[in-house]
């Protein structure tokens, strides 16, 4: 595309010069360039000005306009190309240039102001998208969701120069989503088998103790409970009952010391000195 737009200028500048014989300066002048140069023409600029080079090549102003005016040509290519940091370094030496176009200059530095703040503009929200792929890559998902909407509710972030951005941006947003929502259901499904185990744990432990008291003899008397009456009951007495079991031929271990004054207390309230099996019952 620049050797055909340097071809087109070489051409126009020709036609120019065959056009005008030998009065090119009286034709062409730097005002005309200026005029090309304020409407932003600057391809037609360019021509004009080859024109008064190819008449005086030792034209200091011109030499130096066409050093600005190509460097202008490829810093709005690099614009349109969004090579942001291109174009500065372009727009920077062409300020740097003296001797030729002021006007160029003065339009340069404002083509430059534009290109700091689309550098500016796409280095934060650059930085708003890795502050969201952190959070993401550590499953802060709050955190991720909370760089991601501020980036995508900023006015301009659809625009052309920063399509990389927002398309990322979306994309990152999509697998937030589906990362909370298998998150979600992880913990859910964790809940539930937690509550499972705790109810299964509960139940085992109740039949683990029914078990146990069911086949201990001494188990199923209510050990526990205080025996009325029983404060009198000497060791002797409960000595005499055990042997008063096992004259009646069973063992005295099956039953607990509670068991014994309750047999005794009840043979007492019949005026009997010794136990019998149904005082046990």
């Amino acid at each position: 595309m620049k050797k055909s737009l340097t071809g087109l200028t070489a051409l126009f500048a020709a036609l120019i010069l065959a056009g005008c014989g030998n009065q090119t300066q009286a034709t062409v002048s730097q005002s005309q360039v200026t005029d090309a140069i304020t409407a932003k023409n600057y391809g037609k600029a360019e021509g004009l000005n080859a024109a008064i080079l190819l008449d005086k090549k030792d034209n200091k102003t011109a030499k130096a306009t066409d050093k600005q005016l190509k460097a202008m040509i490829d810093a709005e290519d690099d614009i349109r190309n969004h090579d942001f940091d291109k174009a500065k370094t372009k727009l920077k030496d062409l300020i740097d240039i003296k001797n030729g176009s002021s006007k160029l200059v003065k339009l340069a530095k404002s083509r430059l102001k534009t290109v700091n703040t689309y550098i500016k503009t796409t280095t934060t929200y650059n930085r708003l998208l890795d502050d969201a792929k952190k959070a993401y890559s550590q499953k802060d998902y709050k955190t991720a969701n909370s760089a991601l909407k501020t980036l995508l509710s900023e006015s301009n972030i659809n625009e052309a120069a920063y399509q990389p951005i927002y398309t990322a941006a979306l994309e990152l947003q999509a697998s937030v989503a589906t990362a909370q929502g298998t998150a979600a259901s992880s913990t859910a499904s964790a809940e539930s088998s937690s509550v499972a185990a705790e109810s299964s744990s509960s139940a085992s432990s109740s039949q683990s103790s029914s078990s146990s008291d069911s086949s201990n003899p001494a188990a199923n008397s209510p050990e526990n409970k205080p025996v009325t009456g029983s404060t009198d009951i000497t060791d002797a007495d409960l000595a005499n009952a055990r042997k008063d079991i096992t004259d009646l031929g069973e063992n005295p271990a099956y039953w607990s010391p509670n068991d014994l004054k309750r047999a005794i207390l009840k043979a007492r309230s019949e005026n009997r000195t010794h136990i019998t099996m149904d005082d046990l019952k």
